[in-house]
């Protein structure tokens, strides 16, 4: 692993290994914090808003995901109306850039809460982490293994599973992933993740959270 100054004195600008972690990990009481407030103000019953933010995520930059997440709240946004969530996700621009693929994901929103408001799907969390990541991936379109981890990590802060997204498989395999990463290599990368976790008290997504913000040189909330 190789470090330059920027982070918290550092920053991950090389393939890192389980036994070279630590410093890494020394960013944890941030995370855990973070963890605790967003387990803290996930709804009690059904978890819309971490799930929305999770569909706003796929392929779109930081910035701009959480622009048209507050947006959407700040609005008061009806959900289940396909052309006020479009007209406000199209409009959100940040620095980093825009939401990928606004008509998509205003129609996978549209259909997730749809879902279990009429419907009746549950999607509060249930039984293990990795259960709720898989009936995620079955009953919300839009969110493959490394979103609906992302979903998991958001509904249940301190989730033991992460989200290997090509920047973390970066960071593992030292090279950028052509394509999206495969299911066997997920779990192997994920599994290496928990391993550097357990090694040091922590869940697997506050683990994960330290190396992707080490690795991009700043610090960010999980949720806004």
């Amino acid at each position: 692993m190789t470090l330059q100054l920027g982070f918290n004195g550092f920053r991950l600008i090389s393939p890192v290994s389980v036994e070279d972690c630590d410093i890494v990990l020394s960013t944890a009481d941030y995370y855990l914090g973070e963890a605790e407030r967003v387990r803290d103000n996930c709804p009690k019953g059904q978890p819309i808003w971490p799930i929305v933010f999770a569909l706003l995520s796929v392929n779109a930059p930081f910035g701009a995901t959480c622009k048209a997440y507050e947006a959407l709240r700040d609005e008061d946004t009806n959900l289940l109306d396909f052309w006020s969530v479009l007209q406000v996700v199209r409009s959100s621009h940040a620095p980093d850039g825009v939401v990928s693929y606004p008509w998509t994901k205003s129609k996978w929103i549209q259909t997730f809460v749809d879902s279990f408001r009429h419907d009746g799907v549950d999607f509060r969390p249930f039984v293990t982490d990795t259960d709720y990541r898989s009936y995620l991936q079955v009953n919300v379109k839009g969110l493959g293994l490394a979103k609906a981890s992302f979903a998991t990590m958001l509904v249940n802060g301190s989730a033991d599973v992460a989200c290997i997204d090509t920047h973390m498989y970066r960071l593992f395999e030292g090279k950028p992933a052509q394509t999206a990463v495969r299911a066997k290599t997920y779990l192997r990368l994920e599994e290496s993740v928990r391993t550097m976790a357990y090694r040091h008290g922590l869940p697997t997504s506050v683990a994960q959270h330290c190396l992707w913000d080490a690795m991009r040189g700043i610090r960010t909330r999980l949720l806004p």
